[in-house]
């Protein structure tokens, strides 16, 4: 029986990385070189690779019926489990997959362990046969030694942009681009800070179902079409998910009976309630969920529930943030968006300063949180708004970049004004325009006043 250790049989890697080839003819391309049939520990998936090979040298991504046809031929075809079997691997991913490197790197790297056990064993072998003189176990041994140098998981070393590479660079369609002009890239992060019972989780909630739409949620657009999300957070029941979620459906105009959005809402965007992970063990669970959905975004509800550390040591939160999370960006591509709470509040000759650079480090803990996320938000409510609050999206960190279009004016400012929906009781966010025709605020007109309850 082969045993399963994923370190050395990687077979879930293999099987996303046949799937790929279905649809990454570029990745394909480059790949085929360094990524032979002996690489891979099942044998089926040696089969179904040495056929995609054979039927892709003209540089076009792998198909079902070209790859049945040469396993056919080569009586292969009941390896990997017929016609149904290519089906299933194929339909394993939705579209290229930006993880595909580092699946090939951990099939890689299996295959030199494995390699390097069987020699070791070998040599073990013939040193109690008395084959090898001490001068050739020792030279055996050092080629042993380096060929188990092997990096960890997540460490790809320090890459150079050479001059010419990066002069040659087009700055208007970068592939990686996902919001805003380069303001969220794969693999980046975004911080949204906010006070609690402010209704940020609301705010998460409403941004993720609008790109997972391709729409243009509070002006902020999506580069590249529908983005697909995983909301993983700690504090909300299956009912208090369930009452955002159908009020802010409700609130963009989409009821329960609208099957073809409700089916699109439901391929891209799912909720998971994690109370009990931190730390390391919250970055094994983060990486599954996104490569089980192909997740553009991970959205983190809150993010100081699952570190598991002191946050106001930088050493601990430097570990956390740039040791068990950036891995996991950088394998897959997954753009964090991390909610996170102010500080409490002081009294107002210690008022934290309001220029919005500043508000960057406006949340708890240390400022590693804001060095190291590449945008950071402030959910700013006016402290003059009354009993129907008016909230400010401050942008802070690099929001020059997020393209927040105003309707009305057709600027881009570095705030979106915000409101709680005025509907009472209905949970939900309505973008906000700064001045009515009358000329006064659009908030002096009386409306009911909302509740959105707790942190939804």
């Amino acid at each position: 029986m082969q045993p399963t250790n994923p370190d050395l049989y990687p077979v879930e890697a293999e099987r996303l990385l046949l799937a790929n080839a279905y649809f990454d003819a570029d990745w394909l391309k480059v790949s085929r070189a360094d990524l032979r049939p002996e690489h891979f520990c099942e044998p089926a998936h040696q089969s179904h690779w040495s056929a995609i090979l054979a039927t892709t040298e003209d540089g076009n991504p792998a198909d079902e019926i070209s790859v049945t046809a040469v396993l056919t031929e080569r009586r292969q075809l009941e390896l990997v489990g017929g016609a149904a079997g290519i089906n299933a691997v194929s339909s394993s991913l939705y579209g290229p997959a930006p993880q595909a490197k580092r699946w090939q790197d951990q099939v890689l790297a299996a295959a030199r362990l494995r390699d390097f056990a069987r020699k070791a064993k070998q040599i073990a072998e013939r040193a109690e046969s008395g084959a090898f003189t001490l001068d050739d176990l020792r030279d055996h041994a050092a080629g042993l030694a380096e060929m188990a140098t092997v990096r960890k998981q997540g460490d790809t070393g320090a890459i150079e942009f050479p001059v010419r590479d990066l002069l040659g660079m087009d700055r208007a369609t970068d592939p990686n681009a996902l919001i805003g002009n380069r303001w969220l890239c794969r693999g980046g992060s975004c911080l949204i800070v906010g006070t609690t019972g402010s209704g940020k989780s609301a705010l998460c909630t409403q941004l993720a179902l609008g790109w997972a739409l391709g729409q243009e949620p509070f002006g902020l657009k999506s580069r590249k079409g529908p983005l697909r999300s995983v909301i993983l957070q700690a504090e909300n029941d299956a009912q208090d998910i369930a009452e955002g979620l159908q009020d802010i459906m409700s609130g963009m105009g989409i009821p329960s009976s609208a099957d073809v959005l409700v089916s699109q809402i439901a391929d891209r965007v799912h909720f998971y309630r994690e109370a009990v992970r931190t730390g390391e063990e919250f970055g094994k669970l983060i990486r599954e969920l996104v490569l089980r959905h192909s997740a553009d975004l991970l959205w983190v509800d809150p993010l100081l529930a699952y570190a598991g550390i002191n946050v106001s040591d930088q050493e601990q939160a430097s570990h956390f943030l740039r040791h068990i999370l950036q891995p996991v960006l950088q394998e897959t591509g997954v753009v964090l968006m991390a909610l996170h709470h102010t500080t409490k509040p002081k009294a107002a000759k210690d008022a934290a300063p309001t220029d919005i650079d500043s508000l960057a480090y406006a949340g708890g803990g240390s400022a590693e949180f804001a060095n190291w996320f590449r945008a950071v938000c402030v959910l700013q409510k006016d402290p003059d708004s009354g009993d129907l609050p008016r909230h400010d999206l401050r942008l802070a960190k690099r929001g020059g970049r997020a393209g927040a279009k105003d309707p009305a004016t057709g600027a881009y400012p570095r705030s979106v004004p915000l409101r709680h929906s005025r509907e009472a009781g209905v949970v939900c966010w309505e973008r906000r325009t700064s001045i009515d025709p009358s000329g006064l605020p659009s908030e002096a007109v009386s409306r009911p006043t909302p509740r959105l309850g707790s942190d939804y």
